[in-house]
């Protein structure tokens, strides 16, 4: 959020002192969003929305609409600048996740028939989770002065549904696709409804953002886990292969001296780029012989198994079996597999 909050403030710039320099710095912030999330490239159009209903240099709706075409364009085009010109430097050392993103939507064409889960993701992402805030916006419909505003928000929100839908399908994010959609809503709100009014919806919506915390909270998972690592040997002696979020989230609280590597994030590589994959294997082999040789014990868990042999093929962030079957494979090959618990997890020694 920090280059979204940083886009803010110089968006803010941009409408007391609307100037061809501070719409580029705009872009220069939109740009660095997208690198570390896809749906930073939405806020061109965001802002651009934005620019023209608060804008006090235009009055007409004509005028409203050059200047957020002035502003979306000179926007959009630094962005796609900084942005792309970002992506091909970058992915010379990593693989970014605004390239990945771009590259799971163009590969998966029936994407499109998601786009009639809309109205759904719109009802649980917005109304739901964003509430009551997402509900108390519209009430300034009934002032003239602000409906420029809320027409922009009710535009930047039916996009945003419809990347969402298209993204996340039957995923649940819990609104935060929506994050900064908040600020204009929440300018809204405090500038239409009594302070009473706001004060009651704001801590109506605190206690009901306690409820999805408590049940997610459920450190007894978490526990057990790292009690199978325990049997293995003391977290200063463990390196471990994981495969899952949640996996990854227990070890680093219930077992933060161990070693933990999220096998996802080491997976992005082209199936066709054999040297590459090759070396991809052959680094595998080494920094699991070399942990070894310092003495620790390498395990793999059940989670890390099941990515290795189906990848994460219909995930915004797709990451296809291909490389994690031949990592696993080559794995096989190169150690022995000693199972630790029933519960599938392996430890790795040496032949």
């Amino acid at each position: 959020m920090l280059p979204v909050a940083l886009a803010a403030m110089v968006f803010v710039g941009l409408l007391n002192h609307p100037t061809t320099r501070r719409a580029c710095w705009l872009g220069v912030a939109v740009g660095a969003s997208y690198l570390l999330h896809a749906t930073g490239a939405l806020m061109v159009g965001v802002f651009a929305l934005l620019y023209g209903a608060l804008t006090p240099h235009a009055q007409c709706r004509w005028g409203r609409v050059r200047a957020a075409a002035w502003c979306g364009i000179l926007c959009g085009v630094v962005a796609a600048t900084v942005a792309l010109g970002s992506v091909v430097l970058l992915r010379l050392f990593v693989d970014v996740p605004g390239a990945r993103a771009l590259r799971f939507l163009l590969s998966r064409p029936e994407g499109l028939m998601r786009l009639a889960q809309t109205p759904i993701v719109l009802a649980r992402e917005w109304l739901l989770w964003c509430g009551p805030l997402a509900v108390l916006c519209f009430a300034s419909v009934r002032s003239m002065r602000w409906r420029p505003l809320l027409t922009a928000l009710l535009l930047a929100i039916a996009g945003y549904s419809v990347v969402t839908a298209w993204l996340l399908h039957e995923r649940v994010e819990r609104g935060a696709y929506n994050l900064p959609l908040l600020w204009p809503a929440a300018v809204l709100a405090a500038a239409t409804l009594r302070v009473r009014v706001l004060w009651i919806s704001a801590l109506l919506g605190a206690l009901a953002s306690l409820v999805p915390i408590a049940s997610h909270h459920t450190p007894e998972p978490g526990r057990r886990f790292a009690a199978e690592l325990r049997t293995v040997a003391p977290q200063p002696e463990l390196a471990v292969l994981l495969g899952t979020d949640d996996e990854l989230n227990a070890c680093l609280i219930h077992a933060p001296q161990a070693e933990a590597v999220a096998l996802p994030a080491f997976c992005l590589l082209p199936e066709d780029d054999e040297p590459r994959v090759q070396a991809w294997l052959q680094g595998w082999e080494a920094w699991i012989a070399m942990r070894h040789r310092q003495g620790k014990a390498v395990v793999i868990t059940a989670g890390a198994l099941r990515f290795l042999q189906e990848g994460y093929p219909d995930m915004p962030f797709a990451v296809p079996p291909g490389p994690g079957r031949r990592l696993l494979a080559a794995l096989r090959d190169a150690f022995a597999w000693r199972p630790v618990t029933d519960t599938g997890l392996h430890r790795l020694l040496p032949r």
